[in-house]
């Protein structure tokens, strides 16, 4: 796994999957909310997995975004009649039709058409969206796709105009920004598109694209030189520190400003564990807390520590005071 989303990314940070997706699923049940996190994997997405990575927050759609998802009479012209199957679900349930889904993508094998790899492409830029199922589909469809190596330019620059293309919802964008950070290693000639890609992504405040563009940009900066630390971390703090930085960016944000060595968060990073809104927003600001933060905080750290109410925070808190006595 290259890349997750922030709840589940969290999750790993702290080595308690279990928790942090009860914790989670609880906040969403609270708010009525069905929004999905984000996965890259080689395995397969199963329906109990899915299940578990609703966040506690809403993602704001554009109007736009919200009319694509039904194929009209017009449009099933253009569509080859093996991906449209992938639209044409007549079920009630969200888990058959997402098995439905992954069956029909399965099947259609490696010898695909040019029209069928165009239909794939309409599918990812405005087929079913509106929930975890949905999402996990399309991921699992942008899997199957990165991995065919003769329809890797043509995959690359089709991922490449549904990530500028603000119509299409954020939330797919988020998930094929984090795909084409894998190209990056993959695709050389592509290179200088693609770090315009990720940069100009941090600027989307208002969608998961500048979290996942964060999070790419910071991996990859890791392994190649050509990439401007100072500017990323300058727009991590940015971001972290704007009010109005989507919910789900935000997390992924915070938890990145250890790595990036953003000392300039420090303020930002303790208001965000004293007053975050979310479990899940405090889990990441503490783990960063530890990676940044000075003698001062260690009593912040153990007030959660001491936190018998949130076994969640124990874990977290302990972990990270660890890697702050360590440093300091």
């Amino acid at each position: 796994m290259l890349i997750c989303s922030a709840a589940l990314m969290t999750s790993i940070i702290f080595d308690q999957a279990s928790e942090v997706s009860d914790v989670v699923n609880h906040e969403s049940e609270q708010n009525n909310i069905k929004t999905p996190s984000r996965q890259i994997s080689n395995e397969v997405p199963t329906n109990k997995l899915v299940k578990k990575i609703n966040l506690p927050y809403k993602v704001t759609r554009k109007k736009e975004t919200e009319k694509v998802n039904k194929l009209n009479k017009e449009t099933l012209k253009t569509i080859s009649p093996r991906v449209a199957a992938l639209w044409n679900i007549n079920e009630k349930s969200i888990s058959k039709a997402y098995s439905k889904r992954i069956n029909i993508i399965n099947k259609l094998g490696q010898n695909l058409s040019y029209q069928e790899r165009q239909s794939l492409y309409k599918y990812i830029r405005s087929g079913p969206n509106k929930n975890a199922h949905d999402l996990a589909a399309i991921d699992y469809l942008l899997i199957k796709l990165e991995s065919r190596n003769d329809i890797a330019s043509e995959f690359v620059e089709e991922m490449s105009s549904i990530v500028v293309n603000k119509k299409v919802d954020g939330s797919v964008r988020g998930y094929v920004v984090q795909h084409l950070g894998i190209a990056y290693d993959d695709k050389p000639a592509f290179r200088t598109e693609l770090r315009e890609i990720y940069y100009n992504g941090l600027k989307e405040k208002s969608t998961d694209v500048s979290g996942t563009s964060l999070m790419v940009l910071t991996n990859l900066s890791k392994r190649f030189k050509e990439f401007d630390k100072e500017r990323i971390k300058n727009a991590a703090i940015e971001l972290a520190t704007d009010s109005e930085t989507q919910h789900a960016s935000k997390i992924s944000i915070l938890s990145k400003l250890g790595e990036l060595n953003a000392i300039e968060a420090l303020p930002t990073l303790r208001k965000q564990v004293k007053e975050g809104k979310g479990i899940v927003i405090k889990l990441a600001a503490i783990h960063s807390l530890g990676q940044l933060g000075k003698e001062e905080d260690i009593a912040l750290l153990e007030e959660f520590l001491a936190d018998s109410s949130m076994p969640v925070y124990n874990k977290a808190a302990s972990k990270a005071l660890d890697t702050l006595k360590q440093r300091i």
